[in-house]
């Protein structure tokens, strides 16, 4: 008996919460649009330097997939192919981070409060940073072209907005 009002109250718990986070502002992320999502750190973050630029981050654990690995790869040949110019001149980087090494915690924290494996992506515009997960990006995991193209657009409309 004291079991069943146990799973109960925990049944009842879970459902609020799940409620809670059902209503905008309650969320980790909120929706910007169709295509990406802002995290609950402020987006518009003052950084001391007067730079443009593009910086895509990937955050993975200790234990990588063959999805994280593969995105890494493909993100990393999409930005070699199709924006070699803007890297070579630092107006794009790419960050590979595992959000659990402790070393990392100052920057991993800087694009997400409750760090999994996910794809951000930062632009740098008058010095203000602007952070947006990529959330579509998983939608391809499993296609290399379509993640490609996919990655080409979306960094190539952050290229542009960034001039």
């Amino acid at each position: 008996n004291k079991d069943i009002k146990i799973y109960y109250f925990s049944l009842v718990v879970l459902i609020i919460f799940g409620i809670y986070m059902l209503f905008p502002g309650n969320t980790v992320s909120e929706s910007t649009n169709e295509t990406s999502m802002i995290s609950t750190l402020p987006s518009k973050i003052p950084i001391k330097e007067n730079v443009n630029k593009v910086i895509i981050v990937l955050l993975h654990g200790n234990h990588r997939c063959s999805y994280c690995l593969d995105m890494e790869k493909w993100t990393e040949e999409t930005i070699e192919k199709y924006f070699s110019k803007e890297k070579e001149e630092g107006k794009i980087e790419f960050l590979v981070l595992n959000y659990e090494d402790p070393q990392n915690e100052e920057i991993v924290h800087r694009y997400s409060e409750h760090p999994f494996v996910s794809i951000y992506s930062e632009t740098i515009v008058n010095g203000v940073s602007n952070i947006e997960e990529i959330e579509d990006a998983w939608f391809y995991q499993t296609n290399k072209e379509k993640f490609i193209d996919f990655m080409k657009n979306y960094i190539g409309g952050l290229v542009e907005n960034d001039q």
